[in-house]
């Protein structure tokens, strides 16, 4: 499919991008291209390494990493060899100086995140919404979330990490 005006395609052992004409955006070559989001794109180079490109293919910034999603709201997440995560601008730059085990996009400006103790959500700072950990977490919809604490409660909470209602609490076998 197109997005941006612009299709992934694979010819021999190369994968870029073309037009609707079918004329290639540019001239580079990679092992994996996404599709463009925001006018920019995620692509993995022949040496293992994801970073991202612009609406004309040149990369956006220097770094590469293990990983790197699409942009979303002009961030996007990237990911080092070690597994740690975090966001970065369309400049390439940090959001926030914090590292996750784990980590979604923002949505309505909080992002899922995965610590050493489990869920939560954090700000576009990369703070920590709230105290608690979760086995799981969902993105906020109308400042409610729907989670599931470590011993197996579902829950909704608010953006304070309050619960709102209790939606199921399994049989405790004392």
């Amino acid at each position: 499919g197109f997005y941006c005006c612009k299709a992934a395609v694979i010819l021999g052992k190369g994968s870029f991008h073309i037009t609707p004409q079918g004329e290639a955006v540019y001239q580079a070559r990679y092992a994996w291209c996404g599709n463009y989001q925001e006018e920019v794109c995620v692509v993995r180079d022949y040496a293992g390494q994801y970073f991202h490109i612009d609406a004309q293919g040149a990369p956006l910034y220097a770094a590469k990493y293990a990983y790197a999603g699409d942009f979303k709201d002009h961030f996007a997440v990237v990911q080092r060899a070690d597994g740690q995560a975090t966001h970065i601008d369309q400049q390439g730059k940090y959001v926030h100086q914090q590292w996750y085990e784990q980590l979604d996009v923002f949505h309505k400006d909080f992002a899922r995140a995965k610590d050493t103790q489990g869920w939560l959500h954090i700000t576009t700072a990369g703070k920590p919404l709230y105290s608690q950990r979760y086995q799981a977490v969902e993105p906020f919809y109308n400042g409610v979330a729907y989670v599931e604490t470590l011993q197996g409660d579902h829950l909704l909470i608010n953006e304070l990490g309050e619960q709102v209602r209790m939606i199921y609490s399994p049989p405790r076998d004392f």
